[in-house]
């Protein structure tokens, strides 16, 4: 059994979502999937930049954040089944006075951070 730990981290922008897949402590790609709502485009490059994909998704299917973040997980079970996640970061742009460190996040933390919405209106609601 491995004991290497896969850690997934994403950061969701208005338009985009940006993740890096990391093993222990050495990366292992990162990439985007940028122009949701408009014209979506998948790239991911290895740990040392060259491109593992490189192309345009299909307007008609990415209605949002959460199709963009099918089209990164379904790639990773595809393409990497061999790292399994063990992990997930997600980077918030805006958690107030609360959270200035990492938290797990369950249904109180999700309802706090919506309070912080008005402060980041074009990206909290795709963080949360």
């Amino acid at each position: 059994m491995s004991t290497e730990h896969t850690l997934l981290i994403l950061n969701a922008g208005s338009s985009s979502i940006k993740f890096q897949l990391f093993q222990d402590d050495t990366s292992v790609f990162r990439g985007q999937v940028d122009g949701i709502g408009a014209k979506p485009h998948l790239s991911i490059h290895d740990r040392d930049g060259a491109d593992l994909v490189d192309r345009d998704l299909d307007g008609a299917h990415m209605a949002g954040h959460a199709d963009a973040l099918t089209v990164i997980v379904d790639w990773l079970g595809r393409e990497r089944p061999e790292l399994a996640v063990t992990a997930v970061g997600h980077r918030v742009v805006h958690g107030g006075p609360d959270f200035g460190d990492p938290v797990v996040i369950d249904d109180g933390v999700l309802e706090r951070l919506a309070q912080f919405i008005p402060l980041a209106p074009l990206h909290q609601p795709h963080n949360l």
